[in-house]
Parts: C-alpha cells; sequence; structure tokens
C-alpha cells in the first residue's frame, strides 16, 4: 500500500486544458464540486397508489448536472493554459476576450481513488482575487460540463510526478517593489488592501432528448471590479462617491498589473478593461475604525477596443 491511497487532500492531482488538446497539470488550492449531481426520475412521489410507500418501478435514470469550482495561485505560466479555456485568443502574448467559449477537459486525480474526467466543460465565471496579507494572487474558476466520467488511477497521472507540472512564479499582492500599489480611478490616485476583478458569462444550458447537457453556451460578459478606500478629504478620494453620485458615467480606462522579477525575468499578467463606470456607493461608517468607500465598477467595452485584454508574459527585462 502507498502512502498516499488513505484519501488525503494533499496528494490529490489535477489538470486542465483545450477539449481539443492534453490537459496540462498544475498545483491548485482546491476542488470544488458546487454541483455535480447525477439525479433520478422519480414519480412516485407524485402517484397515488392507496398507500404513502413510493415503488422503486417509478424510479429511472435522470439527468447528469456537472458544475464545479477550481481554485490556484495565479501566475503566468498557468495563464497561459488558462485564458484559452476562458475565451480568450492569443496574438503574441496578448489575450483578447471574444464572444466564444471553448470546450475544455479537466482532469482530478483524488489520492488512492479513481481519476475524475469533466469533458465539454466551459468556464461560466472566474474571478482574480487579492488581499494585504502573506497569500498571493489567486484566481478562481467556475466551469459547467457536459460529461464526467471516472477512469482508473494512474491513466492520465501516471506517478505523482508525471505528467510534470507547470506551475510559474506567484505574484504577491502589491508591495511597491514587483507591483503597483495604487489605481487611477476616475482620476484619483487610490491605495487599496484588497481587490476583486469578477467575470460572468451567464451560461446559458439545455438537455434535449439526454442526459448530459447538449448545449452550453454563454449569454453576456458581466465584468465588474470591486475594491475600496479611505473615505476623506485629506485622502483626496471624495470624488470617487460625489462624482459617479452627480450622474457622471463616463468612465475611464483600468488598469489592473501584477509583475514580479525574478533573475533577469520579468513576469507579468496585466488586466486591462476597456472603459469601467463607478457605481455610486456611500461610506462604511464605524465608530473604531477608518471610514471606508466601497468601490464597484462595471466594465464595458468602448469603441472598437474589446472589453477586456490581458498582456500575460515572461520577458527579458
Amino acid at each position: 500500500m502507498t502512502a498516499y491511497c488513505c484519501g488525503a487532500g494533499a496528494m490529490s492531482r489535477l489538470a486542465i486544458g483545450l477539449s481539443s488538446g492534453t490537459p496540462t497539470r498544475m498545483d491548485f488550492i482546491d476542488f470544488n464540486p458546487t454541483g455535480i449531481v447525477k439525479a433520478i426520475v422519480d414519480g412516485g412521489k407524485k402517484a397515488i397508489r392507496g398507500t404513502l410507500d413510493p415503488i422503486d418501478t417509478d424510479v429511472a435514470e435522470g439527468l447528469q448536472f456537472v458544475k464545479f469550482r477550481t481554485r490556484m495561485w495565479l501566475t503566468a505560466a498557468k495563464m497561459d493554459i488558462l485564458l484559452p479555456c476562458m475565451g480568450f485568443t492569443e496574438v503574441s502574448d496578448v489575450f483578447t476576450l471574444g464572444d466564444t467559449l471553448a470546450a475544455v477537459k479537466v482532469i482530478v486525480g483524488p489520492a488512492g481513488a479513481k481519476e475524475q474526467v469533466y469533458d465539454n466543460c466551459v468556464c461560466s465565471d472566474w474571478k482574480v482575487i487579492g488581499q494585504k496579507g502573506s497569500d498571493p494572487i489567486l484566481i478562481d474558476i467556475g466551469w459547467i460540463g457536459k460529461t464526467a466520467v471516472e477512469q482508473n488511477n494512474a491513466t492520465f497521472f501516471t506517478s505523482q510526478s508525471s505528467p510534470a507540472m507547470t506551475e510559474g512564479y506567484v505574484y504577491p499582492f502589491p508591495d511597491g517593489t514587483n507591483n503597483a500599489t495604487t489605481l487611477n480611478l476616475l482620476n484619483q490616485t487610490v491605495t487599496f488592501p484588497q481587490c476583486v476583478l469578477s467575470m460572468d458569462y451567464h451560461i446559458i444550458q439545455e438537455f434535449n432528448n439526454s442526459v448530459t447537457a447538449t448545449n452550453l453556451c454563454p449569454s453576456a460578459h458581466d465584468l465588474t471590479f470591486q475594491t475600496s478606500a479611505l473615505y476623506s478629504n485629506c485622502d483626496s478620494t471624495e470624488p470617487l462617491y460625489s462624482t459617479p453620485l452627480a450622474g457622471t458615467i463616463t468612465g475611464n480606462a483600468l488598469t489592473l498589473n501584477f509583475q514580479r522579477t525574478v533573475g533577469t525575468d520579468n513576469y507579468q499578467t496585466q488586466f486591462v478593461i476597456a472603459n469601467a463606470k463607478a457605481i455610486a456607493r456611500p461610506p462604511r461608517i464605524v465608530k473604531n475604525d477608518y471610514n471606508r468607500l466601497p468601490i464597484h465598477m462595471q466594465g464595458f467595452a468602448s469603441g472598437s477596443t474589446a472589453l477586456l485584454v490581458v498582456t500575460n508574459k515572461q520577458q527579458e527585462p
């Protein structure tokens, strides 16, 4: 018996990639099966038969729902694999968001158990999250798939080290050295303790004479950016509330730029929203704390400029 047959999560494995290719193994934080269910059709609950007991012949095979989430530390190496799975098209390290989503395969290898294969998945939503503290930047991705099947242990992950993992260097939360510590919002320079960049594709799905989903299509690009700032005249942050409250909806481009230099190599993952419009939200006031202004911005395309463009690369400085 090998040491990892007890089923410890730490010895589990994950691979993600386009269904048309071979998935790439990568480290991850967790795998959350939010809605993976093989349902049954049960007519017994509504049948009147002179007894309270349901009968087993009223049960048949039902629909298979495949919905789950993966979380991992964001690195340039992983994003090279993930961005095409998230609806982006690459030209020379520049990834532009498009209107279609590619089919994706996700393989999970629980320690000491059969591998789970989720195929013909699409990205339903994702969040890039950063906050002050010891954790680096992470990306949380939601997936909706068509099929979920088991395959024998060691079918794809032939050993604990094979195939090799794609990892890359993590990005610390802005620390003044590797990343910018400020954002320019409504022409105001803002320092922030946390941020969340979120995308929801509003996936619509249908089941046509099939126990598995037959169509999975995005219906919208719902992009938001959220953070907070100190609210005071000494920090010149009052316009972050008064400007959108006055009806100003012009907005401006918003850049969230993560960088890290290791030796002579510079790693960068930069998100650029073409136009971000602020929603007026009043400050939170607590006696024994600073007055903080919640900042919520909605992303839009601007003319021929796509809603979101990501530069993801490793280059010589």
